[in-house]
């Protein structure tokens, strides 16, 4: 079956994050500090782009600094090696962003029952 949803481009990033998010578990605010960076063209997280996402969400640098924490212990955001306190959006994420046409199959696992039979 398939199903196609019309998104404007200004709305693309939320929707495909909300799509993805049963299985990133990200909150709100997560979210939208990812949408910010993915709407603003901005990849990587560093000082210059903590300001803009700051500023955009109007939310003050403590609780800025704490979701982006979450984001890089939930590995959405990866450390950028040589760089201190730079991070980029995983690459994985990007992938299934950018590709702007996800396929969902749903592969149904009864942990009870290894050979995933049916029970009466």
């Amino acid at each position: 079956m398939e199903y196609r949803i019309p998104i404007s481009n200004k709305d693309y990033y939320k929707a495909m994050l909300m799509v993805l998010n049963f299985n990133l578990k990200l909150s709100e605010l997560e979210m939208d500090i990812l949408c910010t960076m993915l709407n603003s063209g901005m990849y990587e997280v560093n000082i210059d782009t903590r300001e803009v996402i700051r500023k955009v969400l109007d939310k003050d640098k403590f609780m800025t600094n704490n979701y982006i924490k979450r984001l890089r212990n939930k590995q959405v955001l990866l450390d950028k090696q040589g760089s201190n306190r730079v991070y980029y959006i995983n690459p994985i994420i990007m992938s299934i962003i950018n590709d702007r046409k996800v396929s969902f199959e749903f592969i149904i696992t009864n942990l009870n029952n290894e050979n995933n039979t049916l029970s009466d």
